[in-house]
């Protein structure tokens, strides 16, 4: 899924011009509300884990590891909202999973808690999957009423040489 922004001019052709020759600060304006933007959603995700309609923390680990990065190209710049490589679970909980088998790969065993009790194990023969939580999707989604104002706000700060 990719969200793209489009600065439309419309006025005289010297408005144009005087917005092309302040380029840098409109810019400057977009990566400052990308960084945010990004920071936001990051968040909001983060602070969705509290309810119960997601999976239930028991590490924290995903939460911690729930970020954002802005990468610019030459005439792009992308806002990244990751899940990061210590918690390689998160694609299945986002997404969901068929029932699979689970092997043990760097340790001695699996471990993980089950009616209050420590289970060891080599592998899960008969793990049954999971639903789709969608908790990434559902972050952006409850973010994007805000994402213009965002930009606007920026993009004017920047061109008036002030910072937010």
């Amino acid at each position: 899924m990719a969200e793209g922004y489009r600065i439309v001019v419309r006025g005289a052709p010297e408005a144009i011009r005087g917005l092309e020759n302040r380029w840098a600060q409109v810019r400057l304006g977009m990566l400052r509300a990308h960084q945010k933007i990004g920071l936001s959603i990051a968040g909001r995700i983060k602070r969705s884990f509290n309810t119960s309609d997601y999976p239930k923390v028991i590490s924290g680990n995903l939460r911690r590891n729930i970020g954002s990065r802005v990468e610019q190209g030459a005439t792009t710049i992308t806002t990244i909202i990751y899940a990061g490589a210590q918690a390689p679970y998160a694609e299945p909980l986002e997404f969901g999973a068929a029932p699979h088998v689970i092997l043990r790969r760097r340790k001695k065993a699996l471990h993980w808690i089950s009616g209050g009790e420590s289970v060891f194990a080599m592998r899960v023969n008969h793990h049954p999957g999971n639903r789709p939580y969608h908790f990434m999707l559902d972050g952006l989604l409850e973010e994007r009423p805000h994402i213009a104002s965002r930009f606007s706000t920026e993009i004017h700060a920047a061109l008036r040489g002030e910072s937010t």
